[in-house]
């Protein structure tokens, strides 16, 4: 294949040098070989490829084999702990609760029998002591009826209000603390007198007035006031025996 030299003369393939200025010919590099697909699919395929089917979890999230991060399970287990020990706590304050009901309940019961006990008391002294001053300016005690054959003759405390109210008392009491009603009595002579008030149950257990002074224990029993002073009255220890 003629060659061309690069001062312009056409020269013959075999000539090695030009015939007019006598330069060597040159020779021109090789081209390089054309990249094949094949070369380019070598440069795609040696990149890194990432792996497939990767799952890829966040703590909490079921993984391919419906499995749970550690994580979520400490903090269930922590969870129902904290829940059980609430519960336990719960329950122990209920327990406490009822020891303290079961203690504290009769006790307020009691402290309120023994209130309804001095309330009664003061009553019965009070009516007793205006009866004492109408019997000052009378000479004898209130007289609201007696019976033959029976020491005292008692009726309901509301015979006195017209006879004591209001020179002698304000106000006569006729109901006790439990709301049963007081028992005014007097002797055939009108000179002596007994009230009475028939404890808790309302109902009175007096069989025979008493020759000395009698202590009671509970507040079903009757208390008794005559002439001025007690003849039975709660002493010591109260309790509801019936």
């Amino acid at each position: 294949m003629a060659w061309t030299c690069a001062c312009g003369q056409e020269n013959e393939e075999g000539n090695r040098f030009c015939n007019q200025c006598g330069s060597p010919k040159v020779e021109e590099p090789a081209a390089p070989a054309s990249m094949g697909a094949t070369d380019i699919e070598f440069g795609q395929d040696s990149l890194p490829v990432p792996p497939a089917n990767l799952p890829h979890t966040h703590p909490g999230e079921p993984t391919s084999a419906g499995e749970t991060s550690g994580a979520p399970a400490k903090k269930r287990s922590k969870a129902l702990v904290l829940i059980l020990a609430l519960v336990a706590l719960g329950l122990i304050g209920l327990c406490v609760i009822g020891i303290v009901a079961a203690i504290a309940i009769p006790n307020f019961m009691g402290a309120s029998q023994k209130a309804k006990q001095a309330k009664a008391m003061a009553e019965l002294r009070a009516v007793g002591a205006a009866c004492e001053k109408f019997k000052g300016d009378a000479g004898v005690f209130p007289d609201t009826g007696h019976n033959e054959g029976s020491y005292y003759t008692t009726g309901s405390i509301l015979q006195l209000k017209p006879l004591l109210e209001p020179t002698y008392m304000a106000e006569v009491p006729v109901k006790d603390p439990w709301g049963g009603t007081y028992s005014y009595g007097v002797s055939a002579d009108n000179s002596e007198f007994i009230l009475i008030c028939d404890g808790s149950d309302g109902k009175s257990t007096i069989a025979a007035i008493p020759s000395e002074t009698v202590g009671t224990s509970c507040f079903e029993d009757d208390m008794i006031f005559e002439n001025g002073d007690f003849i039975q009255k709660p002493e010591g220890p109260q309790k509801k025996c019936k």
